[in-house]
Formats: structure tokens, C-alpha cells, sequence
């Protein structure tokens, strides 16, 4: 699976326990990869701020064209 996002692309966050099952699911849309490709800045919320995640636990939303979002935050616009 190519790991390479990019700029605005929406994905899903599925960290996973010491066990390897999913413990939650969440969207985000990407700010930008770090400098090693090993992690990537998502934006999760209505804030101007991307957390720093681990590239193993994030996946491509691949019909991102179908989801809308009603409610636009000045980071995710």
C-alpha cells in the first residue's frame, strides 16, 4: 500500500492495541508527510493544529470524492 500522501487528501486513523485490534476510527485530512516519510501531520479537528501520527496506523480514504463535509474548519479548508 503506497504510504505517500499528499496535501488535503482525507484518511483514516485506526491505531491499534497491544493485541493488533483496531481501537477507534478516525478522519483527518492530511497537512503534509514529516521529513522520512515515517510519519505524517493530520488534521482532525476545527483547529489550526496537525498532530504528528505514525504513517503504520493511518489509511487512504479511497472514495474521498464521495464524502462531503457540511461543517468546514479554517485548517481543513
Amino acid at each position: 500500500m503506497n504510504k505517500n500522501f499528499k496535501e488535503g487528501q482525507l484518511v483514516a486513523y485506526a491505531p491499534t492495541d497491544q493485541n493488533g485490534l483496531v481501537y477507534k476510527v478516525q478522519i483527518g485530512k492530511v497537512k503534509r508527510m514529516n521529513a522520512d516519510n515515517t510519519a505524517v501531520f493530520v488534521y482532525y479537528h476545527a483547529s489550526s493544529t496537525a498532530s504528528h501520527t505514525p504513517v503504520q496506523h493511518v489509511y487512504p480514504i479511497e472514495n474521498s470524492s464521495y464524502i462531503t463535509i457540511t461543517d468546514t474548519f479554517n485548517s481543513l479548508d
